[in-house]
């Protein structure tokens, strides 16, 4: 396989495909034909099976119907209104006709408890039908040439076990203790040289609940026999087999020898058979290789029903499937081989055209690898720019970022600059109005030092004339005499007051004059101070609108700053991510070189694979690869 063509590989691959597919198909269907069959064999053998049920009921009906009308009306013997007064030769003749007008009835018989029938069985011992006790029991039958005879019955008290089961004297011990009507199980009789299954219908005469005897008709089975040989289904291959209630085989298909054999309850087929048997409900069923139906063979009020079982080979049933089955696998392989043979000429055209697509691949593969490893190039030296770029703006950014600290700190010392100022402007400004205000004061000090002036002046004339007056008293008083000496020292102590207050006055006046002197001084003084404060004053103003400019220049640089260290901030992102993406770029590049070489790599194998060359080697470079690409996404 690991050189084969292409188109080898393809027809090979569809090809099992298709049977595959064909056989699928076959098979779904044979399955879903065998289940019907498989359901229709099952209806027909329950309809064929019903149908015999109810064939052979009728037929079971007749001799029973008998019976019971015999019963009905011997049982107005014993009813208080009717009183029917019959005599054993009228009952006897009634069954002989009843027998030879029912050609099917093999024999009628009825049987009476002690001196039930006439109260008269000790007159009748050892007559006619009837036996040593006297009692009434006349049984009419056919003999082998079909005559009619009468007979006494005979063992219908005993309890013995019958040749095929049961006891001896069933046909009367049961309808006696059951007060039912019964079907017996089926007995062989022999009327001469030749032997017969017959069985029994038995109707017990009652009145209310008391049991007087029983009227029954015999019924041979042959019939039993002929409706099972001609049955025909599925080619005659059905078979028909009719069961008593113990199992016992009425008849089949067939097998006329069977008649009388018992099914072996140790058997498990016939166990699960006999099971069913005695459950009285319908079944189908497969076993044992047969498809098998059993109906059961309810008789008038019996409780002992029958069975009606049919049974038909299941190869029988499946044959028409399994030659159908062969039939399609036949038509189904044709069609396989005639596809093979189109898949052939298609994978051929397929693969022409697939080997042209990968020699153009193969061009543009190459062109593809060129593109790539420029890529490869560009993207690598975008990437050293890039960075290269990115370190450059790292370092303006932190010369910017410098600078915006002095500026910030020179911004905020021209801020304590400027507060210190108008500091000074507003103390200076005190000071201005403080001398202000002294040189009112020593302006006033000067008004008032000149007026004390002029008050010693006053006091200066005052004293002088007070010594003159002083001095004229004491003249005026050396000339009173001695009258005058008292007033003299009077004057003359005047006078040395008015001297000394002259003095004062003097003294007091050259320091008011030095005073007045020193307060002209000072309030030249302070009008040269206070001009000199309004100087300062404007300066420190003038100074302080400098500084407020200053700050507010500083202010706008500090701004600015911020502004150029933001945006300088935002373009080493820009750079920062310019970088990365030409790394990205980069790789991407190299990742499409790479998957260009592996295009290359797969035209070739493709080449190879429409070729039918190094099958092996192209799944070991596919593995290669995806090892390849497993590290590269790694990596990644």
């Amino acid at each position: 396989m690991r050189n084969l063509s292409m188109q080898v590989r393809f027809t090979f691959f569809a090809g099992v495909c298709l049977v595959l597919t064909v056989l699928c198909i076959v098979g779904y269907s044979t399955i879903a034909v065998r289940g019907i069959s498989m359901a229709e064999a099952r209806e027909r053998a329950l309809g064929v099976a019903r149908n015999e049920s109810a064939e052979i009921r009728e037929e079971f009906e007749s001799g029973l119907n008998a019976a019971r009308t015999l019963a009905q009306t011997l049982s107005a013997i014993h009813d208080e209104d009717i009183a029917l007064d019959i005599s054993r030769e009228a009952v006897s003749g009634i069954l002989k006709i009843v027998l030879d007008q029912n050609p099917g009835f093999e024999g009628v018989f009825t049987c009476w408890e002690p001196d039930a029938f006439d109260d008269m069985d000790m007159g009748f011992t050892g007559t006619e039908g009837s036996d040593e006790t006297g009692r009434f029991i006349p049984y009419w039958y056919r003999d082998a040439t079909g005559e009619l005879v009468l007979t006494a019955l005979a063992g219908y008290e005993s309890t013995d076990a019958g040749v095929l089961g049961g006891r001896v004297g069933d046909f009367y011990l049961l309808p006696r203790d059951m007060r039912e009507e019964c079907i017996l199980e089926p007995r062989m009789i022999r009327f001469g040289d030749k032997k017969a299954m017959i069985t029994s219908l038995v109707v017990p005469i009652t009145m209310g609940d008391e049991f007087f005897g029983i009227v029954g008709v015999d019924v041979r089975l042959n019939f039993l026999q002929r409706s099972a040989d001609t049955l025909d289904i599925y080619d005659g291959t059905g078979e028909l087999s009719i069961l008593s209630h113990t199992g016992i085989v009425g008849a089949r298909s067939g097998e006329p020898d069977a008649a009388g054999t018992q099914l072996k309850s140790d058997d498990e087929t016939s166990g699960d058979l006999l099971a069913r048997i005695l459950s009285g409900e319908e079944a189908v069923f497969f076993d044992a290789g047969y498809c098998q139906c059993q109906v059961p063979l309810q008789v008038g009020a019996t409780t002992t029903p029958w069975s009606v079982h049919v049974r038909i080979p299941e190869k029988k049933v499946t044959g028409a499937v399994m030659a159908l089955m062969w039939r399609q696998i036949g038509i189904g392989s044709l069609c396989t081989i005639l596809a093979v043979i189109a898949l052939w000429f298609i994978s051929t055209m397929i693969a022409k055209l697939v080997r042209k697509i990968a020699d153009e691949l193969s061009g543009v593969t190459g062109e593809v690898t060129n593109t790539a490893d420029r890529s490869v190039e560009v993207s690598e030296r975008l990437s050293d720019g890039a960075s290269n770029q990115a370190a450059s703006i790292e370092q303006i950014s932190a010369s910017v970022t410098e600078l915006a600290a002095s500026a910030r700190q020179n911004a905020e010392n021209a801020d304590r600059a400027n507060a210190a100022a108008s500091r000074t402007t507003e103390s200076v400004q005190v000071g201005t109005d403080s001398m202000t205000q002294l040189k009112a004061s020593m302006g006033d000090i000067d008004k008032s030092t000149t007026e004390v002036s002029k008050v010693l002046r006053v006091i200066e004339d005052i004293a002088f004339q007070t010594n003159l007056l002083a001095l004229n008293a004491a003249i005026e008083a050396e000339g009173a005499g001695e009258h005058g000496k008292r007033f003299a020292v009077v004057a003359e102590e005047v006078r040395k007051l008015a001297e000394r207050s002259g003095d004062a006055a003097k003294e007091t006046a050259g320091r008011i004059e030095q005073a007045v002197t020193a307060a002209q001084k000072g309030v030249a003084y302070c009008g040269e101070s206070a001009d000199a404060l309004d100087q300062i004053l404007g300066g420190v103003s003038e100074a302080t609108e400098l500084i407020a400019s200053i700050t507010t220049a500083s202010r706008e640089q500090s701004g600015g700053i911020e502004q150029i260290e933001s945006a300088v901030g935002h373009v080493d992102q820009v750079t920062q991510t310019n970088a990365a993406s030409a790394m990205e770029s980069a790789d991407s590049a190299a990742s499409l070189s790479e998957h260009a070489d592996r295009m290359a790599g797969v035209v070739k194998d493709l080449a190879g694979l429409v070729n039918g060359q190094g099958f092996g080697k192209r799944l070991g470079w596919k593995r290669r690869s995806s090892a390849a690409q497993n590290a590269s996404d790694d990596c990644g």
